[in-house]
């Protein structure tokens, strides 16, 4: 499927970005809030793990393309030209979905930023490429600084598979920028949620919304002592906007999340609470993709970096993040039964 709907108007400040998995829950959120601006959007995405219906905003705009295909089949050559940005979001994603099948997690995810990258050094184009804070793996620290040793294990399957990607995908976008001299920036996202988010690939927040919502029992893994920090989309894609089109950040790597952390336990109290279901709370083994050390004990970052470079923090609180989703569920059950 292409959507092209052209225009010959003119923005002075337009400018032409390209976003590879632009129709998954944070790939979207980053198109709509490039259209606002004002910019020209191509989005690449086989809908693999994103949906058509999250571009429904995105579609009416004249300066939007849409384009149904994996990164590799893409025509680049036909579309980008120097100077234009690459926004990198396409990858494997979700715990359920990676672990099913670890060399096509691998597979995919390094070939597709092997592709970007090169369409950047023959292009001269600019690359933003969204890393994840699980490279970071289990240490003594309960937040995760840029300059951290990384304490990752190999042998876990499809989840380390989708780890060591990213982890190697950062490796050549800092090779890239420092041998051709490219504006590439690295961010290592924590766990990120809104209303876009789907429960199909194992995320935490909108799994325990949907079973609070139905009143059925809401599975907590271990003692539930893990701890977690939420980071509403909106922030997450203002620092991507923001650092997609910096001079300043070359072969830079940035946490982007909230730094404040909640055990499982008390996120799943809370939503428990606000929904007023009747939800038994049950502490349940851990699934084989998680059990022994697999699953990461802490995930908080430490944002001084970014805050100081940047000025970002997050402004939305993940009580106010997911109160939002909790009444966009409830409205799309409303519309689904209706």
């Amino acid at each position: 499927m292409i959507v092209n709907i052209h225009s010959n108007g003119k923005h002075a400040l337009r400018q032409r970005y390209f976003v590879t998995g632009g129709a998954g829950f944070i790939g979207s959120n980053v198109v709509d809030a490039l259209l606002r601006q004002g910019h020209e959007v191509y989005t690449i995405d086989d809908l693999s793990t994103g949906s058509f219906e999250n571009l429904t905003a995105a579609n009416r705009s004249r300066y939007h393309y849409f384009f149904e295909q994996n990164v590799l089949d893409f025509d680049w050559d036909g579309y980008l030209k120097a100077g234009d940005h690459i926004i990198h979001l396409a990858a494997a994603v979700g715990v359920d979905y990676v672990a099913k099948d670890s060399l096509f997690t691998s597979h995919n995810n390094l070939n597709v930023t092997q592709h970007v990258l090169e369409k950047c050094r023959q292009y001269r184009c600019s690359l933003l490429f969204t890393s994840t804070s699980e490279v970071y793996g289990n240490h003594d620290r309960h937040f995760s600084s840029e300059d951290d040793h990384l304490c990752m294990h190999v042998t876990h399957g499809g989840r380390s598979a989708y780890t060591l990607s990213k982890l190697y995908g950062e490796f050549l976008c800092q090779e890239y920028a420092q041998k051709y001299h490219l504006q590439i920036t690295v961010l290592r996202l924590f766990n990120t949620i809104g209303s876009r988010q789907s429960n199909s690939f194992g995320m935490v927040v909108p799994r325990f919304i949907q079973h609070a919502l139905r009143n059925e029992c809401i599975a907590v893994y271990g003692a539930g002592d893990q701890t977690r920090s939420f980071c509403h989309v909106s922030d997450t894609v203002r620092a991507i906007c923001e650092l997609s089109k910096s001079s300043s950040s070359r072969g830079e790597i940035y946490n982007v999340g909230n730094d404040v952390s909640i055990t499982v336990l008390e996120l799943a109290q809370y939503i428990k609470d606000i929904t007023n279901s009747s939800s038994e709370i049950k502490l349940s083994p851990f699934p084989e993709a998680r059990q022994g050390d697999k699953d990461i004990k802490n995930r908080k970052p430490d944002i001084s970096k970014i805050l100081k470079d940047f000025g970002w923090q997050p402004e939305v609180s993940w009580q106010e993040a997911i109160f939002e989703i909790v009444e966009s569920m409830k409205q799309q059950n409303v519309m689904k039964f209706a």
